[in-house]
């Protein structure tokens, strides 16, 4: 269970190294569940917006900054952007579990949506494509993220 879950780093860092570095599973979920074939990357590069934009929507919901989901989930802030924004590469299981647990998201699922391990069923596949086409609609920037992008652009445009 996400729970019982070792979460200390030092304890984390030991075991890896222990392990040749080797990626920490889970409990041995991420093995159970299967990981994706290698014959995939297309569906999985269809399904990673749902991914990341699943997150970015549940952490707004719950009223939650990057910084703060961050500090909650215990994990790094740029660990976060880089999921937010899709582009993160290097993923491991604990990152997912630990995202799943503080916004109280189904962890295995989460998993497969993550691309760390493979769906059971085709009817996944085409949910997640689906919310990943729906959940890139067209909606106004707000006060604070117009102003943000209109700085972000100034700074872009200096010398």
């Amino acid at each position: 269970m996400i729970d019982e879950m070792n979460k200390d780093r030092g304890w984390l860092k030991k075991m890896a190294a222990a392990e040749d570095n080797s990626p920490i599973s889970v409990g041995g979920l991420a093995a159970e569940l299967g990981a994706p074939s290698p014959d995939e990357p297309l569906l999985l590069k269809a399904i990673a917006p749902a991914f990341a934009k699943l997150v970015e929507l549940a952490r707004r919901a719950n009223h939650l900054t990057v910084e703060e989901l961050a500090e909650k989930a215990n994990i790094e802030i740029t660990e976060l952007l880089a999921i937010e924004s899709g582009g993160s590469l290097d993923l491991e299981p604990r990152t997912v579990f630990q995202i799943a647990k503080t916004l109280k998201l189904p962890g295995p699922k989460l998993l497969m949506l993550s691309g760390l391990a493979k769906a059971k069923s085709v009817d996944f596949d085409e949910a997640a494509v689906r919310f990943a086409a729906h959940s890139k609609g067209v909606e106004e920037l707000s006060q604070e993220e117009h102003e943000a992008l209109e700085e972000f652009v100034r700074y872009l445009g200096e010398g």
